[in-house]
């Protein structure tokens, strides 16, 4: 029996641009198709959040990379940006592996990532192969699950909780801290689980929008039996909105002595409630692969799946690559 010879194409040649010197026209280009992508699947209106992108990238204040192949068509391209000593990847677009590799291999070598004590990547998994070359690099990788609701599953619900404090910023991070203190899972917030990074994680869900514009009305706590109006509370979720008809829980933690008494489906039914009075149609939330406790709560709550994303966290001499 004559063995069957299978031909391979040639990898592409690839060719790999600082983004910043690109024609703002292609720029534009790219972003557009990627805000539709969200909009279209995950109801996510990424344009005010992206505002600064373009004006940033112009006056050449936000590093990225433009892949090219030898017929100059683009094959995927991405940005970062540094906050602290801390590399964020902010966006990873990629046609192919090839190009998936070259995005990585252009991100670890930039002048941004020499000296970052850390480079976290929390994009979409749209990238061909973005799990397997991470890892291969160092990284340690987890999967994200991008679940969805209608609203109309929680109009009517009576599932009371106190409103959220606006000036008890530090409570909320210290129920975080102590909530995430013994998790396994890889947070793209807070890798470290510092204090301070738990306080800037929720300064920057409640005051400066990073996940969408905060609402108030929709995100509540649960507290404690202490007198202590600075104290951490029981339990906490962050609502924000994200699109016109797309509300998001942020964040939702339950202090670990008192899981298993239903905090986590009071909070998130008084949200469903609260966003569909509002008007919103669904309600969206992230959650760790890992955390099956969490997603079998969310599952009978009526969520579903609808994208993964994945996170990734590399520390120089200390990631193993485990996914």
């Amino acid at each position: 029996m004559t063995p069957e010879i299978i031909l391979f194409p040639p990898p592409r040649l690839l060719f790999a641009t600082d983004w910043r010197f690109e024609a703002a026209f292609r720029v534009s280009g790219w972003l557009e198709r990627e805000f539709d992508w969200w909009h279209m699947h995950l109801g996510w209106d990424l344009r005010e959040s992206w505002a600064a992108v373009e004006p940033a990238r112009a006056r050449g204040e936000l590093p990225g990379l433009s892949i090219e192949d030898e017929d100059g068509q683009s094959a995927g391209w991405g940005f970062f940006v540094r906050h602290g000593d801390a590399l964020h990847v902010a966006s990873l677009i990629a046609d192919d592996r090839a190009a998936t590799a070259a995005l990585l291999e252009g991100v670890l070598a930039s002048s941004a990532a020499s000296d970052a004590s850390t480079i976290i990547s929390f994009t979409r998994a749209q990238a061909p192969g973005l799990a397997e070359e991470l890892i291969a690099r160092g990284f340690d990788v987890e999967p994200y699950r991008y679940l969805e609701a209608s609203t109309e599953g929680f109009a009517g619900v009576d599932a009371a909780t106190a409103p959220w404090p606006l000036d008890q910023h530090g409570g909320i991070a210290r129920l975080l801290e102590h909530a995430y203190r013994h998790s396994t899972e890889l947070r793209p917030f807070a890798p470290n689980g510092e204090m301070g990074e738990w306080d800037d994680y929720v300064t920057s869900l409640v005051e400066r929008n990073a996940c969408g514009q905060f609402l108030p009305e929709a995100s509540g706590v649960i507290a404690g039996e202490s007198q202590d109006s600075s104290a951490a509370p029981e339990a906490a979720l962050i609502a924000t909105s994200i699109g016109p008809k797309t509300a998001h829980i942020a964040q939702v933690a339950v202090r670990p002595s008192s899981r298993g008494n239903g905090l986590g489906a009071r909070l998130v039914c008084a949200a469903g409630a609260a966003v569909h009075a509002q008007g919103f149609t669904r309600v969206t939330l992230l959650v760790a692969a890992s955390n099956e406790r969490a997603a079998n709560l969310y599952q009978r709550l009526g969520f579903r799946q609808t994208a993964t994303f994945l996170a990734a966290v590399k520390r120089p001499g200390g990631g193993h690559g485990r996914q």
